[in-house]
């Protein structure tokens, strides 16, 4: 069977369709086809920027030209690939949403993390100001004609799950949840005894949380604890803060870090399933999180890590500092932690798990177009 691979290719995005690919690669019997969605170009840039509008107002509808402009630089590469592929693979819902009129010719599957409406709540850069719903109910209408066309859809949480169901209007027989992208745990190194080291990682340090992290532990870097932040945004270098802007998706290099680190912190609000925490469980670190999207479902809380309400900024620097100061806590949470990963996020069940998926959609591919009509 050849299957159709498209992804959305924005960074953790790009990690996890890594892996999503070299897993369906090792079944053995798929023949992968994969089209990455180019990183922005002048097109998408002016499709997406900010709009200047007065303070308060909110009708830039980001996610939805977000949305557009995916659809217009991979139309011809998804015209290709239905031309040659037994089924498609869409990682996420935004990655050609507007790509209908060629989709429709065969069976696909979308795996989402979050729902647009879920999305929405979580940008931290778009808190909604008056005119939010405008765009909210484009790009939430363009979702729902993708989805509702789907063979299947596949939620990375039961909390994306949930909203598919409940928000969108996705039969429920249709939706799986399937932890797929995940790693096997890494071999645990020694650490060499010194001050603890938390590590943050996020491409955008706002929109990650980064400079939160560094402001609630400003009176200890460098004293209690040692800082990584691995991000492409410059941050000022001070002693016990060291800044990693050299990482890319894939080369390897986060292994090296999360290795050498004791702890992980991520103060996020807008994360869904963010690849990193896994990243970080595989090299059997504990999470410092907030609960966001879908990451309760990924760290045990009191098992391993702490997952503390949503701007809980005390409970996040206390949780952090403790950790610092509990050596052999922080190894049972490690370890509890590649227990999880190996259990519930296991790489080659869920691979296979996927690959039903797929078999099952081009199974029924010939009923699915037939009774979809004009509307899809």
């Amino acid at each position: 069977m050849v299957v159709g691979l498209v992804n959305e290719n924005l960074s953790g995005h790009a990690a996890f369709h890594s892996r999503l690919v070299a897993g369906l690669s090792e079944l053995g019997d798929l023949q992968l086809e994969t089209v990455d969605v180019p990183e922005r170009g002048l097109l998408r840039r002016a499709l997406t920027s900010p709009l200047p509008l007065p303070e308060g107002w909110d009708f830039d509808a980001p996610l939805f030209r977000n949305q557009v402009g995916q659809s217009l630089v991979v139309r011809t590469a998804v015209r290709r690939l239905v031309e040659g592929c037994d089924v498609l693979h869409l990682y996420t819902q935004n990655a050609c949403p507007l790509a209908l009129r060629h989709l429709r010719h065969k069976p696909y599957v979308v795996t989402v993390d979050a729902t647009c409406s879920q999305a929405a709540e979580k940008f931290p850069f778009r808190y909604p100001g008056r005119g939010a719903a405008v765009g909210d109910t484009l790009s939430s209408w363009v979702e729902g004609r993708l989805l509702r066309g789907a063979a299947a859809v596949v939620a990375q949480s039961e909390w994306a799950r949930t909203a598919l169901v409940e928000v969108v209007g996705i039969d429920p027989g249709r939706v799986h949840c399937i932890r797929i992208g995940a790693l096997p745990p890494w071999p645990r190194s020694s650490r060499p005894p010194r001050r603890p080291r938390v590590v943050f990682v996020g491409a955008s340090m706002r929109r990650k949380g980064g400079w939160e992290l560094l402001r609630l532990l400003d009176d200890k870097i460098g004293d209690t604890v040692e800082v990584v932040l691995v991000t492409r945004q410059r941050v000022p270098r001070r002693p016990g803060l060291e800044v990693r802007n050299d990482v890319r998706p894939g080369d390897g290099q986060i292994r090296q870090i999360l290795e050498g680190a004791d702890i992980f912190a991520l103060p996020t609000d807008m994360d869904m399933s963010p690849n990193a925490v896994l990243e970080a469980m595989a090299a059997g670190l504990p999470v410092v999180t907030y609960r966001c999207g879908g990451i309760p479902e990924m760290v045990d809380h009191g098992v391993s890590g702490y997952v503390v309400d949503l701007h809980d900024e005390r409970a996040f620097r206390d949780a952090v500092i403790q950790l610092a100061d509990a050596p052999e806590r922080r190894h049972a949470f490690g370890e509890a932690g590649r227990q999880i990963l190996a259990s519930r996020f296991d790489p080659g069940a869920a691979s296979a798990a996927l690959r039903d998926v797929l078999h099952r959609a081009r199974a029924q591919g010939d009923h699915q177009l037939g009774a979809v009509g004009p509307g899809r």
